[in-house]
């Protein structure tokens, strides 16, 4: 009955690590790791939402460009994170001379380590936050639909659309 357990064990063990196992075990913490990535962004852009738009009757409306220079320098960086850098170019970095293949990589390493004393480093940070403007420009502008309809159902109200002219409206729901 030990022996049986003992070879139970080691073919247990076995399974463990085999190389199914572990690309599966790679891919699911690669997926967890991406998972955090896109929450900190997510979070980023509903505080900015939260505290710098505009509120109207209809919703929230918040330009990029209209934050100031640190929250774009911030949300570019959470953005290069999530998106994992897939833009590939070469450059060199005149202060180091190291040499990156990947230009997001840089432009994430420049926001890292908040190197601003070159002016090249302060001209591809603004490219990098012209890079990112327009793909997080939408996130945000979604991010507001969504914050709005979340603030309203907590508010217990419920969107109707009106079936002959296509119009919605909030109604309270009792």
């Amino acid at each position: 009955m030990n022996n049986d357990n003992l070879s139970y064990f080691n073919v247990g063990k076995q399974d463990l690590f085999s190389k199914d196992t572990v690309r599966d075990l790679l891919k699911k913490a690669k997926d967890a790791e991406m998972d955090l990535k896109y929450e900190k962004l997510m979070d980023y852009v509903d505080d900015c939402i939260r505290y710098r738009a505009d509120k109207k009757q209809d919703g929230f409306s918040l330009d990029f460009h209209s934050l100031p220079q640190d929250e774009q320098r911030d949300l570019a960086k959470l953005y290069l994170e999530y998106t994992d850098n897939d833009v590939n170019y070469c450059l060199i970095d005149p202060s180091t001379d190291q040499v990156y293949t990947d230009i997001s990589e840089y432009m994430l390493m420049m926001l890292i380590n908040n190197s601003y004393a070159p002016v090249f480093n302060c001209a591809v940070i603004q490219r990098t936050i012209n890079y990112t403007s327009q793909a997080l420009q939408t996130l945000i502008y979604h991010r507001c639909d969504d914050l709005y309809y979340e603030e309203m159902d907590d508010l217990g109200y419920k969107q109707y659309s009106d079936q002959q002219t296509g119009v919605t409206f909030w109604r309270k729901i009792a």
